[in-house]
């Protein structure tokens, strides 16, 4: 029963047991020299897809799959997974407490991680969940990336709560990426995911990786050249509209990310408007994002994810300096509002 160290007396005060099978996978993951292959395969035969989901989140399930364990008053506490998938974790026993909310949003950008484990129990603002959720045995939560969220044993101090999560890629949240566009690119924590934002939103064509003005990408997208020739040449029919069978056509393995990106009115196609309006928001988010990092940062909005290089591999040291630079930022900006509001008012 090791302390979690939370300093939110709502938070769970002791940790968990994290069986972390899936990781046997990787030769740079971090696990138990315990664990064992055969141990994985053990799993993988007893995993069953529910029958509702997409048959092709099958490897999903069989590739990523984690236990949690818990004493009464034990759990996770609060933070936000870098993977870009949705997450469902099923109860196999025991009362489990769920607190969860989405990433806030972001008035500057972010090249550190700010929602690690506890992280959020140390702000100045008293973290307030927008869901509070309790499961039984047998029951099971759906959320998607970008989620934080922390967990509870909420049993007598004898016992123990067990459940297994699946992370799965059918479908992707790409309406809440799109949706949340800037606040995700402002967000270190979920930086896997940059990436997908630029190739979503320029159907996978060659674009200027530090954006553009918002009307410059809009009219770019409108016209014949850069990404509206993208456009086009996706276009068969010519009337001004991606179908669905012309984005599978382009995307044959995912083209429904592309659709649920773009198809603003939700009509099952993309009109070129619709494609220029979210061409519009990536590149000019991505543009503002430059313009807020430190000069000699910048460089690493646009390397990340790309080859090797990852901002979580950033020294130690960096990575502090980075997230003090940036919540002093914020703190600055909230007061030159409340500045701005004040004199507003005085006005009046």
């Amino acid at each position: 029963k090791a302390s979690s160290g939370a300093k939110d007396k709502e938070a769970p005060q002791v940790a968990p047991f994290y069986w972390g099978i899936k990781d046997v996978q990787y030769a740079d993951a971090h696990r138990s020299k315990t664990w064992k292959k055969s141990m994985l395969k053990k799993v993988q035969e007893h995993v069953r897809l529910p029958h509702f989901m997409d048959p092709q989140n099958q490897r999903n399930f069989e590739t990523t799959p984690e236990f949690w364990f818990a004493a009464g008053g034990a759990g996770a506490k609060a933070h936000m997974d870098t993977h870009v998938q949705a997450t469902v974790s099923i109860q196999l026993a025991g009362t489990k407490r769920w607190r969860l909310s989405l990433m806030d949003n972001r008035t500057t950008a972010f090249l550190a991680m700010i929602y690690q484990d506890g992280d959020i129990y140390d702000r100045m603002d008293v973290w307030k969940p927008d869901f509070h959720i309790t499961l039984q045995p047998g029951h099971a939560l759906f959320f998607p990336p970008g989620t934080i969220h922390e967990t509870l044993n909420v049993g007598d101090a004898e016992s123990c709560t067990a459940s297994v999560t699946f992370q799965f890629n059918s479908p992707m949240a790409v309406k809440m990426y799109r949706d949340f566009l800037p606040r995700v690119r402002r967000t270190a924590d979920i930086h896997e995911a940059w990436p997908l934002l630029r190739t979503w939103a320029s159907l996978r064509s060659k674009v200027d990786k530090k954006g553009l003005p918002y009307a410059e990408a809009k009219a770019q997208a409108m016209s014949a050249s850069g990404v509206g020739a993208a456009f086009e040449k996706r276009d068969l029919d010519k009337d001004g509209f991606l179908s669905k069978s012309e984005l599978e056509q382009a995307f044959p393995t995912d083209y429904f990310d592309y659709l649920g990106f773009h198809d603003l009115d939700e009509d099952g196609r993309v009109a070129r408007e619709e494609f220029a309006e979210v061409f519009g928001l990536w590149a000019g988010t991505m543009k503002q994002v430059i313009e807020e990092t430190p000069k000699k940062h910048q460089k690493l909005q646009v390397k990340d994810m790309e080859g090797e290089f990852n901002i979580e591999d950033l020294p130690g040291k960096l990575q502090k300096q980075l997230k003090a630079d940036a919540f002093a930022k914020e703190e600055k900006l909230a007061s030159a509002g409340k500045a701005d509001s004040a004199a507003a008012s005085a006005e009046l």
